[in-house]
């Protein structure tokens, strides 16, 4: 999957998020750098409106849907917020 006109939103020592659009038009998030495979894919055969669907798994790349709304960090997190 190609991004386009992406804007890099974290960067860390485990890897970098950015956003931007797909060929289809349709925004997309990527994650590259070190992640284990095996839970990504078991992650990604999950159907919840809380999960952001992953479309896309490569060697050190994941693609994932794009949702507009308040980045969960430890901050504000709490799962009283998160299962409403």
């Amino acid at each position: 999957m190609n991004l386009h006109d992406t804007i890099d939103i974290h960067e860390s020592a485990h890897g970098k998020i950015s956003v931007g659009m797909g060929d289809d038009g349709e925004q997309y998030v990527r994650k590259t750098g070190r992640f284990d495979k095996s839970a990504i894919r078991l992650i990604s055969e999950l159907d919840s409106p809380y999960i952001a669907k992953i479309f896309e798994v490569c060697d050190n790349e994941i693609y994932m849907e794009y949702v507009d709304g308040q980045v969960l960090t430890s901050n504000n997190a709490s799962p009283d917020k998160i299962y409403r």
